[in-house]
């Protein structure tokens, strides 16, 4: 596996991963993404353009208070995470719901029993039933490791996002 982290209009950093992320020996590309930016139209352009230079990368993010690479605060910005794994097989679910059903279809589209870890990110003000969500994942596989979080705002509390491909 290898790892790339950069700033979106960091332009040589950028090329540097999308050299990396067409090198044939990785089997699966992950890109996540996490951005401050809350103009919709602006965060569809970004992402459009994310998924024409990763065309074989699955890619997954949220809104934020803040990003946060190589020890540095960002603000109004995009911050890209590329995973690059030789051998690992990746699958992207979506569900509209955060409850025991919404995990369910989870479950189906997407885990087996060899599933070690999921990448969990969520719109954060619905007032979700996540823990039961997260139950339901758990009785699934309870040796799977869950990460993620939630979809932030800056603070606003008034509307998140989450990405799945160049979907908003």
């Amino acid at each position: 596996m290898k790892h790339l982290t950069f700033e979106y209009h960091d332009k040589k950093a950028y090329k540097e991963a999308r050299q990396e992320s067409r090198n044939k020996k990785y089997k699966a590309v992950l890109l996540q993404v996490y951005s401050s930016i809350l103009k919709e139209e602006k965060l569809r352009k970004k992402l459009a353009k994310l998924r024409r230079d990763f065309p074989n990368a699955l890619i997954v993010g949220a809104t934020t208070a803040g990003e946060i690479a190589h020890a540095k605060m960002y603000e109004e910005s995009m911050v890209v995470s590329l995973s690059l794994f030789k051998r690992t097989k990746l699958r992207i679910a979506y569900s509209k719901t955060i409850d025991a059903k919404g995990a369910e279809k989870i479950i189906k589209q997407t885990l087996t029993p060899k599933t070690k870890a999921m990448i969990l990110l969520a719109e954060g003000l619905g007032g979700e039933d996540y823990m039961g969500f997260i139950k339901a994942l758990r009785k699934s596989n309870d040796k799977m490791l869950i990460a993620g979080g939630l979809a932030g705002d800056n603070f606003r509390l008034k509307k998140t996002f989450i990405f799945y491909h160049d979907k908003i």
